[in-house]
């Protein structure tokens, strides 16, 4: 009888002060997300030998971010689509994460376009 008692103590006292942690947490600033707007990043190829597969790749993703915008966003903000172009080598792929990622502080990102540029990027950040 005991033993039930302090188990059952014990069990309450966690489960109040788990409950009592998690109240008090919340997210401050979202990276990329502010009142209005919610900044997407995109590293594809524009101008280099892929670029006749990642050009409809990159518009449809616009033209889905304007059709969503349209619809009144995502609760109430607007879809900022930032688009870069790798030129499908390596050295550029990586300079256009940094931009998107450091410099635009982006929400989410989408490619990039060629799978050469993902080992790199893993050494070296």
């Amino acid at each position: 009888m005991k033993l039930k008692r302090i188990l059952f103590v014990t069990v309450g006292l966690f489960v109040g002060i788990f409950f009592f942690n998690n109240s008090l947490s919340h997210a401050k600033e979202v990276r990329g997300v502010t009142d209005k707007t919610i900044r997407l990043g995109v590293i594809l190829d524009h101008t280099g030998p892929a670029a006749n597969v990642t050009l409809p790749i990159a518009q449809g993703i616009k033209t889905w971010a304007r059709y969503v915008n349209e619809q009144g966003g995502i609760h109430g903000r607007k879809l900022e689509v930032l688009a870069e172009d790798d030129r499908y080598s390596i050295p550029a792929a990586i300079s256009a994460y940094k931009k998107l990622v450091f410099k635009d502080r982006i929400f989410a990102l989408c490619g990039p376009g060629s799978a050469s540029f993902l080992p790199p990027l893993w050494r070296k950040f």
